[in-house]
């Protein structure tokens, strides 16, 4: 059997089992349609966490007692999007998540409902709870922890104000910050970003660009310091009186929910730009003595390398007489032998020279950046 032919085989088994999967998996939507049916009747949540949790782990189940091959991640990913649709067919969900689309939320979102549903984004975690609170939305996403700082104030805050909002699931998703920049690294003065994210980077902002770093330390000093609140107020007597009274209103406003992390952040920067500058200092002494010892290596190396060719041209010198002396029999074929062997060694010695002249001009080169 040809190669061609045994693919048209095994191409044509993969057709019919296509076929049979879209029968299936349309036997399956209209079991979801009258499942949205019943849930309609009884005013019972589309989205039911817990029924989720359920077949995904009946699924991995299966695939373990089949024996694979495919891993347990692509058949959640392809059930994921199965039940997406299936929200779709029993009632259109649209799900707020802290935008813009792209953003981390918005990835999260997709994740955990798939395409198949609406994504709404909205500019702040508090307009996601309004759009749920409000019925705008069926659910909404929003960041509450990461494992760098911790909670998300912001969204600790919607909670407390939003107390209908509930949690009915969670979705983990790995984070991998980019920075975008129209300038070299180095000319990068200040990096603007939301506080979680700046938290995440900020041993790297420290370690690679000391300067944002700081303008990110006197940001978080600003916002642990208290605020200057005034109020006033006038009223005037229009029954008739000539009396007005008038009150001014002066006081200090301190965020003690968020000012322990805000100290936090803001110490914990403080420290990482202490050790950040430790290691410029001690970058820079280490860079001194590498250009200082390269630099010794260079000029060592360029004595040595006149003092060798010297020696090649008396040896060669050497030579000569001796040859002459040859030809004429007042030397011996051992005083020639010992001429040319000096010659050899002035040469060989020369040629070392000239090595470790361009090995050390190469890593002066290197230390001072070149």
């Amino acid at each position: 059997m040809s190669e061609a032919d045994a693919l048209k085989g095994l191409r044509e088994k993969i057709d019919e089992l296509d076929h049979r999967i879209v029968e299936l998996l349309n036997a399956r939507a209209r079991i979801v349609v009258d499942i949205g049916k019943v849930k309609q009747q009884s005013g019972t949540p589309v989205y039911a966490p817990d029924r989720e949790k359920v077949v995904l782990e009946r699924i991995r189940s299966a695939n373990q007692a089949v024996g694979g091959p495919l891993p347990n991640s692509c058949l959640e990913a392809i059930y994921r999007e199965l039940m997406s649709g299936s929200f779709a067919l029993e009632k259109p969900l649209r799900i707020s998540f802290l935008g813009p689309q792209g953003s981390y939320s918005h990835l999260a979102s997709v994740k955990k409902f798939g395409s198949s549903v609406e994504h709404v984004a909205v500019v702040d975690i508090d307009s996601v709870f309004d759009e749920v609170s409000r019925g705008h939305a069926n659910l909404g996403l929003v960041p509450i922890e990461n494992s760098t700082s911790g909670g998300v104030i912001e969204t600790m805050d919607a909670f407390l104000e939003h107390r209908a909002v509930t949690i009915v699931a969670e979705v983990v998703l790995a984070i991998h910050h980019h920075l975008l920049a129209n300038c070299p690294p180095e000319e990068v003065k200040i990096i603007y970003s939301k506080p979680e994210a700046l938290d995440q980077c900020r041993r790297w902002m420290t370690a690679t660009m000391p300067n944002a770093a700081k303008m990110a330390v006197k940001t978080a000093k600003i916002n642990m310091l208290p605020r200057l609140v005034s109020t006033g107020q006038y009223n005037l007597d229009t029954g008739g009186g000539t009396t007005s009274n008038w009150t001014v209103g002066v006081g200090i406003a301190y965020n003690l929910f968020d000012g322990s992390h805000d100290k936090a952040v803001y110490q914990s920067a403080r420290a990482e730009q202490t050790i950040a500058e430790q290691e410029a200092v001690q970058l820079a002494k280490d860079i001194a003595a590498q250009v200082q010892e390269a630099y010794l290596n260079l000029t060592s190396a360029q004595e040595r390398i006149a003092a060798a060719q010297l020696s090649a041209q008396a040896s060669q010198q050497n030579l000569d007489v001796q040859q002459e002396r040859y030809k004429e029999g007042l030397a011996t074929p051992l005083d020639l032998l010992n001429a040319e062997t000096d010659l050899a060694t002035a040469q060989n010695t020369a040629i070392g020279a000239c090595y470790d002249y361009y090995t050390a001009k190469a890593q002066l080169d290197y230390a001072i950046g070149q």
